[in-house]
């Protein structure tokens, strides 16, 4: 088996090891930062910060770029639980050093812009209100509560996207903050 070391742009290292015969690669990244670390009063804050992280404008995509190049991937997709924010990237081995790089770059040069805030905290409210229609959640309470012995996590009481009232109380800096504290080099973990 071939091992070679990436180096991608802003730092991060990727050691690819090559196995004959198999094409296919899930990559996830793993920010340790989630619901728990949440302000109690802007529940919903980790959960929004991957949508940032996601879709907000940067020094080299605008959101529609994003968005279309993100459709040309095979599969990328993004969750947020209590512990940590992760995103998901599947590719080809021909193509996992460039699919990678883009993947890295939506983390870095985040512009946050009150326009691309705003679009995106409505489609978080909408999101909450699908959720409310089709699960209370109460179970999911109660088994992170009383299954799971969560104590770090009793202030959530909704799902990981917090209330209605919760996203209304985050503004676009606590969104900065969160991001250059959590979503760093060194608080990530990449699986393959």
């Amino acid at each position: 088996m071939q091992t070679k070391l990436v180096k991608l742009k802003g730092g991060a290292s990727l050691l690819v090891a090559q196995v004959k015969g198999i094409e296919g690669i899930t990559i996830t990244l793993e920010f340790d930062a989630g619901a728990v670390n949440d302000p109690a009063k802007k529940l919903g804050l980790a959960h929004f910060c991957e949508h940032a992280i996601c879709n907000f404008t940067t020094d080299n995509y605008t959101r529609e770029e994003k968005s279309k190049k993100r459709k040309s991937l095979l599969y990328t997709n993004a969750s947020t639980g209590m512990h940590c924010m992760r995103f998901y990237l599947d590719t080809v081995r021909s193509r996992v050093e460039k699919d990678m790089a883009f993947l890295m770059s939506t983390f870095d040069h985040i512009l946050y812009t009150k326009e691309d805030f705003e679009k995106e905290k409505g489609v978080i409210l909408d999101e909450i209100k699908t959720r409310k229609k089709t699960n209370p959640r109460k179970m999911y309470y109660f088994f992170l509560t009383h299954i799971l012995k969560e104590k770090a996590v009793k202030h959530v009481t909704s799902s990981f996207a917090g209330t209605e009232q919760t996203v209304m109380n985050i503004k676009l800096d606590d969104l900065e903050k969160f991001i250059s504290k959590y979503v760093t080099l060194n608080n990530l973990t990449t699986y393959m």
